[in-house]
């Protein structure tokens, strides 16, 4: 199974929810829907969350190099620290 396009499909829809207006999606609804994708996340194990995060920097790393990118780039690479997961920790 090709994990990138799984990460890929859970950050379309976390930011997706994020970026809508109010008159798009009811609001309490995004941000209950956001909350329970990310308790889910939270349950992934540290080498889970590490290829997560691999995932998220490849498919930020394969947008192409065009400012219309650069909003998705960014949330790509954000979105871990936006879930509250620490950084990872060098031994």
């Amino acid at each position: 199974m090709d994990h990138k396009v799984l990460v890929g499909a859970i950050a379309t829809a976390i930011m997706s929810y994020d970026q809508s207006s109010d008159t798009d999606v009811d609001p309490d609804w995004a941000v209950k829907s956001m909350e329970d994708l990310v308790h889910t996340l939270n349950q992934l194990s540290d080498d889970d969350r590490a290829q997560f995060r691999a995932d998220l920097e490849a498919l930020a790393a394969d947008l192409p190099a065009d400012p219309f990118y650069d909003r998705w780039r960014n949330s790509y690479r954000d979105l871990p620290g936006r879930m509250g997961w620490d950084e990872p920790t060098q031994d």
